[in-house]
């Protein structure tokens, strides 16, 4: 069973090391990038709201590592609502700049952090924090420290959310405010939903769909947000357990 979780690591990884050589031009580059970010994002979300049971609607304000309002009013060290550029990244003394390095950078990240997805929730820690989200007196009961595994996960979540919020300002060049708001959280919960709770790769799937459907509705001028929140209701009305755990119940039973 343990080996048949890494299948999908290893299809993944695949589709990565292919991916940048099959792409058109530097545009669905960037958008690769951009949907690998969100994916080690919500991968760290998932962990706190999926397996622990811990719910986080402030969790875009660990990108910003100082929450939206501080970022606005703070003008003299942030810019304000305008935003304040970032300075490349470096990396043993070299600049980190281009796409294509860029796409291998966050593609490793990615790859490293489903593997250490998956080992955790099949390690001791992650049975712990399946057991808090099924019933946390009975947790308690059996010698489970529940503050300290909700703090410890809360903790490990909002790490990876400040790096990955680190490299998104880096790569962008500049940052603004709205990386830290309250509709960014809400985005990220919304990925973490329609991909599928307590899912690693259902993470991934929401992330890559919930990036990508933004872009592909343009072209519809102006109804683009009716028909992604028409689309994102009909995904909680007939997949209501996420779309990979609803494609896996049907694979299994056959149907």
């Amino acid at each position: 069973m343990r080996n048949r979780a890494f299948i999908g690591l290893y299809l993944i990884m695949a589709v990565l090391l292919v991916l940048p050589f099959v792409l058109p031009n530097s545009f669905y580059m960037d958008l690769a990038i951009r949907m690998a970010i969100n994916a080690v994002i919500v991968l760290s979300l998932n962990l706190l709201i999926g397996f622990a049971g811990q719910i986080s609607l402030g969790h875009a304000g660990f990108l910003g590592i100082i929450i939206n309002i501080v970022l606005c009013n703070e003008a003299a060290l942030t810019g304000g609502p305008d935003g304040m550029p970032v300075p490349a990244m470096a990396l043993l003394g070299y600049e980190l700049s281009g796409d294509t390095l860029w796409y291998w950078l966050v593609a490793g990240l990615l790859s490293l952090a489903i593997w250490a997805s998956l080992n955790l929730i099949d390690s001791p820690f992650g049975r712990a924090l399946r057991a808090l989200h099924g019933a946390e007196v009975a947790s308690q009961v059996v010698g489970v420290n529940v503050v300290r595994y909700k703090v410890s996960i809360f903790l490990v979540s909002a790490v990876i959310a400040s790096i990955m919020g680190s490299i998104t300002a880096h790569y962008v060049g500049f940052v603004t405010p709205n990386v830290a708001d309250f509709f960014h959280s809400l985005e990220l919960v919304t990925m973490v939903v329609i991909g599928g709770m307590a899912s690693v790769y259902g993470s991934v799937v929401g992330a890559v769909l919930l990036t990508v459907l933004p872009q592909a509705l343009t072209s519809l001028e102006g109804w683009e947000t009716v028909a992604f929140g028409t689309i994102l209701m009909l995904c909680m009305i007939f997949l209501p357990i996420g779309l990979v755990p609803t494609l896996a119940a049907k694979f299994v039973r056959g149907e």
